[in-house]
Protein backbone atom coordinates (compact mmCIF):
# COMPACT_ATOMS: atom_id res chain seq x y z
CA UNK A 1 0.00 0.00 0.00
CA UNK A 2 2.63 2.36 0.59
CA UNK A 3 5.02 2.18 -2.55
CA UNK A 4 1.20 2.12 -4.52
CA UNK A 5 0.46 5.58 -2.46
CA UNK A 6 3.78 6.87 -3.53
CA UNK A 7 3.36 6.34 -7.52
CA UNK A 8 0.22 7.84 -6.94
CA UNK A 9 1.55 11.19 -5.13
CA UNK A 10 4.33 11.06 -7.83
CA UNK A 11 1.72 11.23 -10.69
CA UNK A 12 -0.72 13.86 -9.72
CA UNK A 13 2.95 16.02 -8.99
CA UNK A 14 3.41 15.39 -11.78
CA UNK A 15 0.51 15.95 -13.63
CA UNK A 16 0.06 18.94 -11.77
CA UNK A 17 3.12 20.67 -12.84
CA UNK A 18 2.68 20.12 -16.59
CA UNK A 19 1.20 23.35 -18.86
CA UNK A 20 -1.47 22.79 -20.95
CA UNK A 21 -0.31 23.34 -24.66
CA UNK A 22 -2.74 22.58 -27.98
CA UNK A 23 -2.00 19.00 -29.11
CA UNK A 24 -0.22 19.55 -32.39
CA UNK A 25 1.99 22.58 -31.67
CA UNK A 26 5.36 21.90 -32.60
CA UNK A 27 7.61 23.05 -29.96
CA UNK A 28 9.65 26.31 -30.67
CA UNK A 29 13.03 26.86 -30.21
CA UNK A 30 12.96 30.54 -29.82
CA UNK A 31 10.67 30.29 -27.28
CA UNK A 32 12.68 27.43 -24.60
CA UNK A 33 16.00 29.48 -25.85
CA UNK A 34 13.91 32.50 -24.12
CA UNK A 35 12.51 30.87 -21.27
CA UNK A 36 16.01 31.11 -19.81
CA UNK A 37 16.10 34.95 -19.64
CA UNK A 38 13.03 35.30 -17.86
CA UNK A 39 13.46 34.54 -14.17
CA UNK A 40 11.20 31.83 -12.35
CA UNK A 41 9.76 34.56 -9.78
CA UNK A 42 9.22 36.97 -12.78
CA UNK A 43 5.88 38.31 -13.61
CA UNK A 44 5.90 37.45 -16.93
CA UNK A 45 6.65 34.14 -15.93
CA UNK A 46 3.84 34.11 -13.20
CA UNK A 47 1.17 35.03 -15.98
CA UNK A 48 2.48 32.14 -17.92
CA UNK A 49 2.01 29.89 -15.80
CA UNK A 50 -1.38 30.77 -14.71
CA UNK A 51 -3.03 30.90 -18.79
CA UNK A 52 -0.96 27.34 -19.20
CA UNK A 53 -2.57 26.35 -15.98
CA UNK A 54 -4.45 22.49 -16.90
CA UNK A 55 -7.86 23.65 -15.33
CA UNK A 56 -9.49 25.80 -18.09
CA UNK A 57 -11.09 27.92 -15.28
CA UNK A 58 -7.96 29.08 -14.12
CA UNK A 59 -6.29 29.87 -17.33
CA UNK A 60 -9.74 31.42 -18.20
CA UNK A 61 -9.63 33.91 -15.15
CA UNK A 62 -5.96 34.77 -15.97
CA UNK A 63 -7.10 35.56 -19.68
CA UNK A 64 -9.89 38.11 -18.87
CA UNK A 65 -7.54 39.71 -16.21
CA UNK A 66 -4.87 40.03 -18.83
CA UNK A 67 -7.83 41.44 -21.54
CA UNK A 68 -9.09 44.19 -19.08
CA UNK A 69 -5.07 45.45 -17.54
CA UNK A 70 -2.18 44.91 -19.83
CA UNK A 71 -3.61 44.43 -22.96
CA UNK A 72 -6.33 46.82 -22.27
CA UNK A 73 -6.97 49.35 -25.32
CA UNK A 74 -6.14 52.07 -23.37
CA UNK A 75 -3.34 50.54 -21.61
CA UNK A 76 -2.38 49.54 -25.12
CA UNK A 77 -2.49 52.51 -26.89
CA UNK A 78 -1.10 55.10 -23.92
CA UNK A 79 2.14 51.94 -23.97
CA UNK A 80 2.62 52.60 -28.20
CA UNK A 81 2.86 56.23 -27.44
CA UNK A 82 5.62 55.78 -25.02
CA UNK A 83 7.78 53.26 -27.25
CA UNK A 84 7.05 55.97 -29.82
CA UNK A 85 8.53 58.57 -28.17
CA UNK A 86 11.72 56.79 -26.60
CA UNK A 87 10.20 55.91 -23.31
CA UNK A 88 9.60 52.32 -24.00
CA UNK A 89 12.45 50.43 -22.36
CA UNK A 90 12.07 47.07 -20.62
CA UNK A 91 11.58 46.59 -16.82
CA UNK A 92 12.05 43.61 -15.34
CA UNK A 93 9.66 44.58 -12.48
CA UNK A 94 6.67 45.29 -14.73
CA UNK A 95 5.09 42.42 -17.51
CA UNK A 96 4.62 44.52 -20.73
CA UNK A 97 2.41 43.70 -23.22
CA UNK A 98 5.40 43.31 -26.18
CA UNK A 99 7.23 40.88 -24.01
CA UNK A 100 7.96 38.19 -27.09
CA UNK A 101 7.53 35.00 -24.03
CA UNK A 102 4.09 36.20 -23.19
CA UNK A 103 2.98 37.07 -26.69
CA UNK A 104 3.89 33.18 -27.36
CA UNK A 105 1.98 32.22 -24.71
CA UNK A 106 -1.10 34.06 -25.77
CA UNK A 107 -0.90 32.85 -29.03
CA UNK A 108 -0.43 29.46 -28.64
CA UNK A 109 -3.61 30.20 -26.28
CA UNK A 110 -5.93 30.30 -29.82
CA UNK A 111 -5.51 27.11 -30.05
CA UNK A 112 -6.75 25.99 -26.81
CA UNK A 113 -9.70 23.26 -26.81
CA UNK A 114 -11.82 25.67 -24.45
CA UNK A 115 -13.65 28.09 -26.94
CA UNK A 116 -14.02 30.67 -24.55
CA UNK A 117 -10.21 30.70 -23.24
CA UNK A 118 -9.17 30.92 -27.09
CA UNK A 119 -11.80 33.63 -27.00
CA UNK A 120 -10.09 35.64 -24.93
CA UNK A 121 -6.55 34.91 -25.85
CA UNK A 122 -8.07 35.94 -29.51
CA UNK A 123 -9.45 39.30 -28.09
CA UNK A 124 -6.04 40.00 -26.06
CA UNK A 125 -4.43 39.78 -29.33
CA UNK A 126 -6.39 41.71 -31.34
CA UNK A 127 -6.28 44.79 -28.82
CA UNK A 128 -2.41 44.09 -29.16
CA UNK A 129 -2.05 44.68 -33.09
CA UNK A 130 -4.76 47.14 -33.49
CA UNK A 131 -3.89 49.64 -30.43
CA UNK A 132 -0.36 48.89 -29.69
CA UNK A 133 0.77 48.07 -33.26
CA UNK A 134 -1.33 50.40 -35.27
CA UNK A 135 -1.96 53.00 -33.09
CA UNK A 136 -0.09 55.55 -34.78
CA UNK A 137 0.64 56.66 -38.23
CA UNK A 138 3.27 54.85 -38.48
CA UNK A 139 3.95 51.01 -37.90
CA UNK A 140 6.00 49.99 -34.42
CA UNK A 141 6.72 46.48 -36.18
CA UNK A 142 9.14 47.92 -38.41
CA UNK A 143 12.24 45.99 -39.79
CA UNK A 144 14.53 46.95 -37.00
CA UNK A 145 12.12 45.49 -34.02
CA UNK A 146 13.25 42.87 -32.25
CA UNK A 147 11.48 40.10 -30.54
CA UNK A 148 7.79 41.12 -31.08
CA UNK A 149 8.56 41.15 -34.68
CA UNK A 150 9.79 37.76 -34.69
CA UNK A 151 6.69 36.39 -32.52
CA UNK A 152 4.23 37.97 -35.17
CA UNK A 153 5.80 36.97 -38.69
CA UNK A 154 7.17 33.35 -37.54
CA UNK A 155 4.97 32.52 -34.82
CA UNK A 156 1.35 34.16 -34.91
CA UNK A 157 0.53 34.13 -38.44
CA UNK A 158 0.63 30.17 -38.43
CA UNK A 159 -1.06 29.55 -35.61
CA UNK A 160 -3.75 32.30 -36.76
CA UNK A 161 -4.15 29.94 -40.05
CA UNK A 162 -4.71 27.02 -38.10
CA UNK A 163 -6.92 28.45 -36.02
CA UNK A 164 -9.06 29.86 -38.85
CA UNK A 165 -9.18 26.10 -40.73
CA UNK A 166 -9.78 24.77 -37.31
CA UNK A 167 -12.51 27.36 -36.66
CA UNK A 168 -14.49 26.56 -40.65
CA UNK A 169 -14.38 22.72 -39.89
CA UNK A 170 -16.03 23.02 -36.44
CA UNK A 171 -18.45 25.71 -38.18
CA UNK A 172 -19.58 23.23 -41.25
CA UNK A 173 -20.15 20.46 -38.52
CA UNK A 174 -22.34 22.63 -36.51
CA UNK A 175 -24.37 24.12 -39.56
CA UNK A 176 -25.23 20.74 -40.53
CA UNK A 177 -26.04 19.50 -36.77
CA UNK A 178 -28.12 22.58 -36.83
CA UNK A 179 -29.81 21.69 -40.04
CA UNK A 180 -30.60 18.08 -38.95
CA UNK A 181 -32.14 19.55 -35.90
CA UNK A 182 -34.10 22.33 -37.37
CA UNK A 183 -35.26 19.37 -39.61
CA UNK A 184 -36.45 16.55 -36.86
CA UNK A 185 -38.32 18.96 -34.82
CA UNK A 186 -40.60 20.40 -38.22
CA UNK A 187 -41.50 16.56 -38.00
CA UNK A 188 -42.14 15.94 -34.46
CA UNK A 189 -45.82 17.54 -33.07
CA UNK A 190 -46.15 19.59 -29.96
CA UNK A 191 -44.91 17.60 -27.00
CA UNK A 192 -41.99 17.19 -24.51
CA UNK A 193 -39.96 15.35 -27.68
CA UNK A 194 -40.58 19.05 -29.83
CA UNK A 195 -39.38 20.65 -26.67
CA UNK A 196 -36.20 18.86 -26.28
CA UNK A 197 -35.51 19.10 -29.95
CA UNK A 198 -35.83 22.88 -29.67
CA UNK A 199 -33.99 23.14 -26.56
CA UNK A 200 -30.71 21.09 -28.78
CA UNK A 201 -31.07 23.52 -31.81
CA UNK A 202 -30.77 26.27 -29.33
CA UNK A 203 -27.64 24.60 -27.51
CA UNK A 204 -26.22 24.21 -31.46
CA UNK A 205 -26.58 27.84 -31.71
CA UNK A 206 -24.89 28.85 -29.29
CA UNK A 207 -21.76 26.88 -29.98
CA UNK A 208 -22.28 28.35 -33.50
CA UNK A 209 -22.55 31.68 -32.17
CA UNK A 210 -19.01 30.76 -29.43
CA UNK A 211 -17.33 29.61 -32.96
CA UNK A 212 -18.03 32.67 -34.82
CA UNK A 213 -16.82 34.83 -31.91
CA UNK A 214 -13.72 33.51 -32.22
CA UNK A 215 -13.35 33.07 -35.68
CA UNK A 216 -14.20 37.10 -36.03
CA UNK A 217 -11.62 38.16 -33.32
CA UNK A 218 -9.22 35.50 -35.05
CA UNK A 219 -9.63 37.42 -38.27
CA UNK A 220 -9.10 40.80 -37.22
CA UNK A 221 -5.81 40.09 -35.47
CA UNK A 222 -4.85 38.73 -38.91
CA UNK A 223 -6.19 41.64 -40.94
CA UNK A 224 -3.87 43.95 -38.26
CA UNK A 225 -0.70 42.21 -38.89
CA UNK A 226 -1.55 42.41 -42.97
CA UNK A 227 -1.74 45.73 -42.40
CA UNK A 228 1.05 46.60 -39.64
CA UNK A 229 3.32 43.87 -40.08
CA UNK A 230 5.41 43.89 -43.32
CA UNK A 231 7.27 40.53 -42.21
CA UNK A 232 4.14 39.17 -41.59
CA UNK A 233 2.51 40.34 -44.71
CA UNK A 234 5.31 38.46 -46.31
CA UNK A 235 5.00 35.23 -44.67
CA UNK A 236 1.22 34.84 -45.48
CA UNK A 237 1.57 34.77 -49.39
CA UNK A 238 -0.89 32.88 -50.65
CA UNK A 239 -2.47 30.82 -47.71
CA UNK A 240 -5.06 33.02 -46.35
CA UNK A 241 -6.28 33.28 -49.86
CA UNK A 242 -8.43 30.55 -49.84
CA UNK A 243 -9.85 30.34 -46.14
CA UNK A 244 -10.45 34.22 -46.40
CA UNK A 245 -12.67 33.32 -49.56
CA UNK A 246 -14.10 30.38 -47.31
CA UNK A 247 -15.84 32.58 -44.92
CA UNK A 248 -18.52 34.60 -47.22
CA UNK A 249 -20.63 31.01 -48.18
CA UNK A 250 -20.22 29.92 -44.70
CA UNK A 251 -21.71 33.22 -43.36
CA UNK A 252 -24.38 33.36 -45.68
CA UNK A 253 -25.10 29.93 -44.98
CA UNK A 254 -25.47 30.45 -41.24
CA UNK A 255 -27.24 33.67 -41.25
CA UNK A 256 -29.83 31.46 -42.30
CA UNK A 257 -29.80 29.40 -39.63
CA UNK A 258 -30.33 32.36 -36.95
CA UNK A 259 -33.41 31.27 -34.82
CA UNK A 260 -36.51 33.36 -35.23
CA UNK A 261 -38.86 34.81 -32.44
CA UNK A 262 -41.70 32.61 -31.94
CA UNK A 263 -45.14 34.55 -32.69
CA UNK A 264 -46.49 36.68 -29.91
CA UNK A 265 -43.12 36.55 -27.84
CA UNK A 266 -41.35 39.65 -26.28
CA UNK A 267 -37.69 40.31 -28.30
CA UNK A 268 -35.09 40.22 -25.20
CA UNK A 269 -31.52 41.90 -25.74
CA UNK A 270 -29.49 38.29 -26.94
CA UNK A 271 -32.14 38.15 -29.96
CA UNK A 272 -32.05 41.59 -30.73
CA UNK A 273 -27.74 40.89 -31.54
CA UNK A 274 -27.82 37.46 -32.97
CA UNK A 275 -26.16 36.95 -36.17
CA UNK A 276 -23.96 39.74 -35.32
CA UNK A 277 -20.51 37.63 -34.86
CA UNK A 278 -21.38 36.19 -38.00
CA UNK A 279 -21.27 39.81 -39.81
CA UNK A 280 -18.28 40.82 -37.90
CA UNK A 281 -16.25 37.81 -39.07
CA UNK A 282 -17.62 38.11 -42.32
CA UNK A 283 -16.67 42.11 -42.48
CA UNK A 284 -13.34 41.27 -41.21
CA UNK A 285 -12.82 38.55 -43.81
CA UNK A 286 -13.32 40.98 -46.15
CA UNK A 287 -11.18 43.47 -44.80
CA UNK A 288 -8.26 41.04 -44.21
CA UNK A 289 -8.76 40.15 -47.99
CA UNK A 290 -8.92 43.31 -49.10
CA UNK A 291 -5.66 44.32 -47.20
CA UNK A 292 -4.27 40.94 -48.83
CA UNK A 293 -5.04 42.16 -51.92
CA UNK A 294 -4.59 45.68 -52.41
CA UNK A 295 -1.00 46.63 -54.54
CA UNK A 296 -0.05 43.06 -53.98
CA UNK A 297 1.49 42.09 -57.65
CA UNK A 298 3.10 38.67 -56.96
CA UNK A 299 0.28 37.39 -55.01
CA UNK A 300 -2.44 38.31 -57.50
CA UNK A 301 -0.26 37.38 -60.34
CA UNK A 302 0.57 33.73 -58.34
CA UNK A 303 -3.66 33.36 -58.42
CA UNK A 304 -4.81 30.72 -60.83
CA UNK A 305 -7.31 32.35 -63.95
CA UNK A 306 -9.20 30.24 -64.81
CA UNK A 307 -12.76 29.12 -63.94
CA UNK A 308 -11.92 26.66 -61.21
CA UNK A 309 -14.31 26.41 -57.91
CA UNK A 310 -12.75 26.08 -54.79
CA UNK A 311 -14.46 22.19 -54.63
CA UNK A 312 -12.69 20.85 -57.45
CA UNK A 313 -9.52 22.66 -57.48
CA UNK A 314 -6.90 19.97 -56.54
CA UNK A 315 -5.83 20.28 -52.51
CA UNK A 316 -3.44 23.36 -51.54
CA UNK A 317 -4.44 24.93 -55.23
CA UNK A 318 -6.34 28.61 -54.14
CA UNK A 319 -9.13 29.31 -55.95
CA UNK A 320 -9.33 31.27 -59.40
CA UNK A 321 -9.82 34.90 -59.66
CA UNK A 322 -13.03 34.53 -61.44
CA UNK A 323 -14.13 32.24 -58.49
CA UNK A 324 -13.37 34.66 -55.92
CA UNK A 325 -14.46 37.77 -58.07
CA UNK A 326 -17.91 35.84 -58.28
CA UNK A 327 -17.88 35.45 -54.50
CA UNK A 328 -16.94 39.34 -53.60
CA UNK A 329 -19.94 39.86 -56.03
CA UNK A 330 -22.43 37.64 -54.44
CA UNK A 331 -21.11 39.67 -51.32
CA UNK A 332 -21.87 42.96 -52.51
CA UNK A 333 -25.09 41.85 -53.01
CA UNK A 334 -26.12 40.34 -50.10
CA UNK A 335 -28.86 41.90 -48.08
CA UNK A 336 -27.48 40.69 -44.64
CA UNK A 337 -23.91 42.60 -45.10
CA UNK A 338 -23.08 45.47 -44.03
CA UNK A 339 -21.71 48.38 -45.88
CA UNK A 340 -18.07 48.35 -44.68
CA UNK A 341 -17.91 44.41 -45.84
CA UNK A 342 -19.60 45.81 -49.30
CA UNK A 343 -16.73 48.19 -49.71
CA UNK A 344 -13.57 45.93 -48.87
CA UNK A 345 -15.25 43.24 -51.22
CA UNK A 346 -15.25 46.17 -53.97
CA UNK A 347 -11.94 46.85 -52.74
CA UNK A 348 -10.71 43.86 -53.21
CA UNK A 349 -12.51 42.98 -56.56
CA UNK A 350 -10.98 46.75 -57.76
CA UNK A 351 -7.69 45.38 -56.93
CA UNK A 352 -7.41 41.86 -58.95
CA UNK A 353 -8.83 44.37 -61.81
CA UNK A 354 -6.08 47.07 -61.48
CA UNK A 355 -2.85 44.41 -61.28
CA UNK A 356 -4.68 41.86 -64.07
CA UNK A 357 -6.26 44.44 -66.52
CA UNK A 358 -4.48 48.31 -66.49
CA UNK A 359 -1.56 47.47 -65.27
CA UNK A 360 -0.88 45.07 -68.64
CA UNK A 361 -3.11 47.60 -70.34
CA UNK A 362 -1.28 50.89 -69.52
CA UNK A 363 2.26 48.76 -70.44
CA UNK A 364 1.03 47.43 -73.56
CA UNK A 365 1.89 44.42 -73.29
CA UNK A 366 1.71 42.10 -76.34
CA UNK A 367 -0.49 39.16 -76.21
CA UNK A 368 -1.19 39.79 -72.32
CA UNK A 369 -4.92 40.08 -72.15
CA UNK A 370 -5.38 37.10 -74.86
CA UNK A 371 -6.85 33.87 -73.50
CA UNK A 372 -8.36 35.98 -70.48
CA UNK A 373 -11.44 37.47 -72.23
CA UNK A 374 -13.23 35.65 -69.81
CA UNK A 375 -12.06 36.97 -66.54
CA UNK A 376 -11.37 40.56 -68.23
CA UNK A 377 -14.70 40.66 -68.58
CA UNK A 378 -15.75 39.26 -65.15
CA UNK A 379 -14.03 42.21 -63.71
CA UNK A 380 -15.21 44.36 -66.23
CA UNK A 381 -18.96 43.88 -65.73
CA UNK A 382 -18.25 43.18 -61.57
CA UNK A 383 -16.99 46.64 -61.89
CA UNK A 384 -19.18 48.63 -64.03
CA UNK A 385 -22.76 46.74 -63.25
CA UNK A 386 -22.49 46.21 -59.27
CA UNK A 387 -19.19 48.54 -57.92
CA UNK A 388 -20.17 51.80 -59.28
CA UNK A 389 -23.95 51.58 -58.85
CA UNK A 390 -23.21 50.35 -54.90
CA UNK A 391 -21.16 53.11 -54.64
CA UNK A 392 -23.77 55.64 -55.84
CA UNK A 393 -26.38 54.44 -53.97
CA UNK A 394 -24.21 54.49 -50.77
CA UNK A 395 -24.03 58.47 -51.43
CA UNK A 396 -27.72 58.92 -52.61
CA UNK A 397 -29.63 56.70 -50.29
CA UNK A 398 -30.81 57.55 -46.77
CA UNK A 399 -28.52 55.43 -44.45
CA UNK A 400 -31.81 53.92 -42.71
CA UNK A 401 -32.40 52.99 -46.07
CA UNK A 402 -29.57 50.85 -46.52
CA UNK A 403 -29.06 49.36 -43.26
CA UNK A 404 -32.54 49.19 -41.01
CA UNK A 405 -30.00 49.03 -38.01
CA UNK A 406 -29.54 52.06 -37.90
CA UNK A 407 -32.12 54.31 -36.21
CA UNK A 408 -31.32 58.06 -37.48
CA UNK A 409 -33.40 60.60 -38.93
CA UNK A 410 -33.70 60.90 -42.69
CA UNK A 411 -32.20 64.08 -43.62
CA UNK A 412 -28.60 62.21 -42.47
CA UNK A 413 -27.24 61.01 -45.81
CA UNK A 414 -23.40 59.81 -45.82
CA UNK A 415 -22.51 63.15 -47.90
CA UNK A 416 -23.96 64.63 -44.99
CA UNK A 417 -22.09 62.94 -42.37
CA UNK A 418 -18.57 63.63 -44.76
CA UNK A 419 -19.53 67.32 -44.83
CA UNK A 420 -19.57 66.69 -41.12
CA UNK A 421 -16.38 64.56 -40.57
CA UNK A 422 -14.65 67.29 -42.83
CA UNK A 423 -16.32 70.32 -40.55
CA UNK A 424 -14.65 68.24 -37.48
CA UNK A 425 -11.51 67.82 -38.64
CA UNK A 426 -10.92 71.31 -39.51
CA UNK A 427 -12.30 72.02 -35.94
CA UNK A 428 -9.80 69.37 -34.11
CA UNK A 429 -7.37 71.02 -36.36
CA UNK A 430 -7.81 74.61 -34.94
CA UNK A 431 -7.73 72.69 -31.46
CA UNK A 432 -4.63 71.16 -32.17
CA UNK A 433 -3.06 74.79 -33.05
CA UNK A 434 -4.49 76.37 -30.07
CA UNK A 435 -2.98 73.15 -27.68
CA UNK A 436 0.10 73.56 -29.02
CA UNK A 437 0.17 77.43 -29.12
CA UNK A 438 -0.97 77.35 -25.03
CA UNK A 439 2.17 74.72 -24.59
CA UNK A 440 4.44 77.41 -26.13
CA UNK A 441 3.54 80.41 -24.04
CA UNK A 442 3.65 77.81 -20.95
CA UNK A 443 7.07 76.47 -21.45
CA UNK A 444 8.68 79.93 -22.55
CA UNK A 445 7.09 80.99 -18.66
CA UNK A 446 8.31 78.29 -17.18
CA UNK A 447 11.55 79.08 -18.73
CA UNK A 448 11.56 82.43 -16.99
CA UNK A 449 11.23 80.67 -14.04
CA UNK A 450 8.83 83.85 -12.76
CA UNK A 451 7.00 83.83 -9.86
CA UNK A 452 3.24 83.16 -9.80
CA UNK A 453 2.79 86.39 -7.58
CA UNK A 454 4.76 88.17 -9.96
CA UNK A 455 2.94 87.03 -12.91
CA UNK A 456 -0.26 87.83 -11.41
CA UNK A 457 0.59 91.33 -10.76
CA UNK A 458 1.69 91.60 -14.18
CA UNK A 459 -1.80 90.26 -15.53
CA UNK A 460 -3.24 92.21 -13.44
CA UNK A 461 -1.29 95.55 -14.43
CA UNK A 462 -1.97 94.71 -17.75
CA UNK A 463 -5.96 94.57 -17.34
CA UNK A 464 -6.26 98.17 -15.37
CA UNK A 465 -3.81 99.44 -18.43
CA UNK A 466 -6.44 98.54 -21.03
CA UNK A 467 -9.17 99.16 -18.95
CA UNK A 468 -8.03 102.92 -18.80
CA UNK A 469 -6.82 103.48 -22.33
CA UNK A 470 -10.76 102.07 -23.17
CA UNK A 471 -11.61 104.48 -20.82
CA UNK A 472 -9.76 107.85 -22.47
CA UNK A 473 -10.47 106.44 -25.79
CA UNK A 474 -14.54 106.82 -24.90
CA UNK A 475 -14.40 109.91 -23.24
CA UNK A 476 -12.22 112.15 -26.21
CA UNK A 477 -14.66 110.56 -28.38
CA UNK A 478 -17.62 112.03 -26.10
CA UNK A 479 -15.58 115.14 -25.62
CA UNK A 480 -15.13 115.85 -30.06
CA UNK A 481 -18.27 114.42 -31.09
CA UNK A 482 -20.71 115.59 -33.35
CA UNK A 483 -23.77 113.53 -34.74
CA UNK A 484 -26.06 115.41 -37.14
CA UNK A 485 -29.60 113.75 -37.70
CA UNK A 486 -31.75 114.95 -41.09
CA UNK A 487 -35.13 113.36 -40.94
CA UNK A 488 -36.44 112.31 -44.46
CA UNK A 489 -39.43 114.03 -45.60
CA UNK A 490 -39.91 116.82 -43.45
CA UNK A 491 -36.67 118.56 -43.65
CA UNK A 492 -35.78 119.21 -40.18
CA UNK A 493 -31.87 119.18 -39.84
CA UNK A 494 -30.60 119.01 -35.92
CA UNK A 495 -27.30 119.85 -35.07
CA UNK A 496 -26.00 119.00 -31.70
CA UNK A 497 -22.73 120.23 -30.77
CA UNK A 498 -21.71 118.22 -27.67
CA UNK A 499 -18.59 119.96 -25.26
CA UNK A 500 -19.99 123.13 -24.88
CA UNK A 501 -22.42 124.55 -22.72
CA UNK A 502 -24.83 125.54 -25.49
CA UNK A 503 -27.07 123.26 -27.49
CA UNK A 504 -28.19 124.57 -31.11
CA UNK A 505 -31.41 123.52 -32.84
CA UNK A 506 -32.06 124.93 -36.40
CA UNK A 507 -35.77 124.31 -38.37
CA UNK A 508 -34.64 124.80 -42.10
CA UNK A 509 -38.03 124.52 -43.27
CA UNK A 510 -40.07 126.27 -39.32
CA UNK A 511 -40.98 129.57 -38.80
CA UNK A 512 -38.91 132.75 -37.90
CA UNK A 513 -40.86 134.36 -35.90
Amino acid sequence: MGKQSKRKNKRRSGAAGKHHRPTGLADDPAASAGAGTESETSPVNNIIKKIRHGDPRVRHAALVALSSTLYDSNSLSNASKKRRNGGGGSNNAVAEANNPTLLRALSEKLLDTDVPCATTAAGCLSNYVSFYCGGGSDSILEENDDGDLEVASDVMVPILLQRIQSSLGALQSLGTQMVNAKNSNSTKTSGKKGKSAITEKDKLWLSLNEQWSLLSLTLLTLAGLIENCPRAFRRLGANAFPQLLSVLPLASDSMQLIPKKEEGGNENEMEKNEGESILDAATNALRALHSLLDDNVSLVSSLPLGNVAASSAPTGTPPSVISAVTQLTHAIHSEHFSNMARLHAAGAILSLRRVLVLEKEENAIAGALQGEEQLVVALQSSTNDVIVPMLCSLFDSPIHEMNENISIDGSSTPKHLLTQMVALSQKLSTMKEDQEMESQIVNEVNSRKEPARMIARRQKKMKEDKKKKEEEERKGKQDNGMEMEIKDGSGDMTMIVEGGDEEKNTNSAGKEN
